[in-house]
């Protein structure tokens, strides 16, 4: 790719012979959002609370495991509202979409977030996950609604996260490949910049411009959320409210429309639609 392709609001697009040149400036120390659409912030919420939730989060694994298990709760009927080992980005892995707890915290980072940020944003959803040991999250790009995002770190053995912050086009090749699992990284890919963040601190970043990603674990649990929003100003407006819900804290849009008898085909498309526009994708 030789261009430089434009994005909203003027950002750029770094191209892939200027990509290793941008990538050398970076300071992972110094990074900030205005600058770099990313940026580590530090006890972002206190220790303690970071504890609470990842013990919270052991105790609900285990207790759904054993529900599940024992067919206290059937998985199928419980419309995902205890989490699922069946997400496919990262299968047989504790994971949980729309968490209360973790929309939460949502909506109590949504004025950090704004104010690191400048924009207007608005919430979409919260998913978490209780990684083990052996887990991968390849190298992507998210969809519409984790536009802008954060990740934060709740307990367990740290884990390197890495992201690119050329935002080079195309590195991968996600948007053939959905879940990630048999996402290629490109011959050059830029190496990116990893940060290992304590319990408390969360990793602010322009989630469908920027990759992101994490090498196997070798540990035995990690404790994360990602909290995702929109820009109230953007190309995707108030579209992605609620990650199209009626409100924070129910099941993922199909699961809340079979739950309901709402069957819209159309809404479910748009949900899981890819993060580029079709002219950007083409280019």
């Amino acid at each position: 790719m030789k261009k430089v392709i434009k994005a909203v609001k003027d950002q750029i697009f770094v191209s892939s012979e200027k990509s290793e040149k941008v990538e050398k400036k970076i300071d992972p120390k110094k990074m900030n959002y205005k600058d770099h659409c990313c940026e580590i912030v530090r006890e972002a919420i206190p220790y303690e609370l970071a504890n609470f939730i990842y013990n919270y989060l052991l105790l609900k694994r285990d207790a759904v495991e054993y529900m599940y298990s024992n067919n206290v709760v059937q998985e199928k009927k419980a419309l995902g509202l205890f989490g699922t080992w069946k997400d496919q980005q990262i299968p047989n892995t504790y994971s949980h979409y729309g968490d209360m707890v973790m929309e939460t915290l949502l909506m109590k980072l949504l004025p950090k977030m704004r104010e690191l940020t400048g924009l207007n944003l608005i919430p979409c959803y919260a998913y978490t996950r209780v990684y083990k040991k052996g887990d991968v999250l390849a190298r992507h790009l998210d969809r519409a609604s984790c536009e802008r995002s954060c990740t934060i770190h709740f307990g367990g053995e740290p884990w390197e996260i890495s992201i690119d912050p050329t935002k080079q086009l195309f590195v991968t090749d996600t948007i053939q490949h959905p879940t990630h699992q048999e996402a290629v990284v490109k011959p050059n890919a830029p190496k990116g910049i990893s940060l290992v963040m304590k319990p408390g601190d969360m990793l602010a970043y322009w989630g469908t411009h920027m990759e992101h990603w994490r090498e196997p674990f070798e540990g035995t649990n990690h404790a994360q959320a990602f909290l995702h929003y929109n820009d109230a100003d953007g190309p995707f407006a108030n579209q992605n409210l609620y990650d199209k819900r009626p409100l924070l804290g129910v099941p993922s849009i199909g699961e809340y429309q079979s739950a309901i008898g709402e069957r819209r085909p159309e809404e479910v498309r748009d949900f899981y639609k890819p993060t580029w526009d079709e002219e950007l994708r083409n280019k």
